[in-house]
């Protein structure tokens, strides 16, 4: 199977391969959960940047085209760009975690509503 993989990176057809099967199954995994989001979705991004690019040459119609991989760059970008969601593993670790982020805005409402019932 390593023998036929492509290796448009120069890198060997070992690690072309590897670097495919993290993104496909384990990075594919975490964006399903949403964990790690915006790191696998890079990972997913880069992996299917390059497919689209060097194995399907930036074709989008006929023969060996690169519309399904076209796709999933538009959406790992996307998610890469925004972050999980509220119903992601990532969402769930900040607000019960102690994320520094959801600690500031949970401050900032309770001094609002103790300033309201005054």
């Amino acid at each position: 199977m390593v023998q036929h993989f492509p290796d448009p990176l120069h890198i060997g057809a070992q690690w072309s391969l590897g670097f495919a099967l993290f993104s496909d199954a384990l990075c594919s995994l975490l964006l399903i959960i949403g964990l790690g989001t915006r790191w696998a979705a890079f990972f997913v991004a880069v992996n299917t940047a390059v497919a689209f690019t060097f194995v399907h040459r930036l074709h989008l119609s006929g023969e060996h085209n690169g519309e399904v991989a076209w796709m999933y760059l538009a959406a790992a970008l996307a998610l890469f760009l925004s972050g999980a969601g509220k119903f992601s593993v990532d969402h769930g670790l900040a607000s019960h975690g102690g994320g520094e982020h959801h600690h500031q805005r949970e401050g900032r409402s309770r001094k609002k509503f103790k300033a309201a019932a005054r």
